[in-house]
């Protein structure tokens, strides 16, 4: 699934190293897909992975995503030489562009980034986990009370203990009014899927989730919702509150008819993983950062 960070540099970068994208295909044998012949004959070339480069205010920002096999529940499962070769197209393009700092991500693959990362010099920083869940099967009650998100009202408050409450976290600590702006601006935003939970008028907490029309980890037919920010005043953790907010996410997915939730969190965030298997997810895939700087010029050897 591609990034926020990539899809906006998609929409709205128009210098020509703003973003790049490089795309690998294979060719699969003959009737095992239903694939549509080639020019040539027998079935024409798919997608098998994907990775995008993107400039950012902090440095340059790759991501590395393989294609899901059709009809399975994971990632395709592709010899290293894919990954590895999309890794280097990528760091690449970062070098002949001027170089500088880069964070590396990569869906589901791990140790085949690792040799060309390595020989870049970047080395691993971060694991984030996708966990899943279905929603079919009844989910655990809460009473939390909650209301909707109001645009042009809640932001200030909102960024206030969104910040405080991940002020240590190296992506979700820093927004500001342009970022949750360019947010409120995306196809997927819906204020009311924006659950605030309020404690003597003041803001306690938070769950944020988002619809995925289409589901991009290949596990369902149908769409997917996402518990996409999770936040507790810092005052108030370690109260249950966090649990009741997630319930009242996925309470609010169910409601639509969604019928498969994702989620995010650090793997080394054990309090929240813990959470989360205790709501009934399970891990899907783990994705891997790799940080360091490169130089301008020659792309790196390896």
């Amino acid at each position: 699934m591609l990034g926020e960070a990539l899809r906006g540099a998609l929409r709205q970068s128009s210098a020509p190293d703003g973003f790049r994208a490089f795309l690998a295909h294979h060719r699969p044998a003959s009737g095992t897909d239903g694939s549509p012949g080639g020019d040539i004959g027998g079935p024409a070339p798919v997608l098998s992975g994907f990775a995008g480069a993107a400039r950012e205010a902090r440095g340059w920002r790759i991501e590395v995503i393989l294609a899901p096999e059709p009809g399975a529940t994971g990632l395709r499962d592709h010899d290293g030489s894919l990954p590895a070769s999309l890794v280097s197209a990528s760091l690449d393009h970062v070098c002949t562009s001027g170089g500088g700092d880069v964070s590396l991500w990569t869906c589901g693959v791990r140790l085949e980034v690792d040799a060309p990362a390595a020989a870049a010099g970047l080395e691993p920083t971060r694991e984030l986990v996708c966990m899943t869940r279905s929603l079919t099967g009844g989910l655990p009650r809460t009473s939390l009370p909650v209301r909707p998100f109001r645009p042009g009202e809640d932001e200030a408050a909102w960024i206030e203990v969104n910040n405080r409450a991940f002020s240590a976290h190296p992506d979700q600590g820093n927004w500001d009014q342009a970022v949750l702006t360019e947010r409120e601006r995306e196809p997927w935003f819906d204020p009311q899927g924006f659950l605030l939970h309020e404690r003597d008028g003041v803001l306690a907490g938070s769950c944020w989730t988002k619809v995925h029309p289409g589901d991009p980890l290949g596990i369902s037919p149908e769409a997917v919702g996402e518990i996409y920010v999770i936040s507790v005043d810092p005052g108030l953790q370690g109260q249950g509150l966090g649990r009741s907010l997630v319930l009242r996410g996925l309470q609010y997915l169910a409601a639509r008819s969604i019928r498969q939730a994702i989620l995010y969190t650090d793997a080394g965030n054990a309090p929240a993983l813990a959470l989360y298997r205790s709501l009934g997810f399970e891990m899907h895939h783990v994705e891997r950062c790799h940080a360091g700087r490169l130089p301008a010029g020659a792309p790196p050897e390896g």
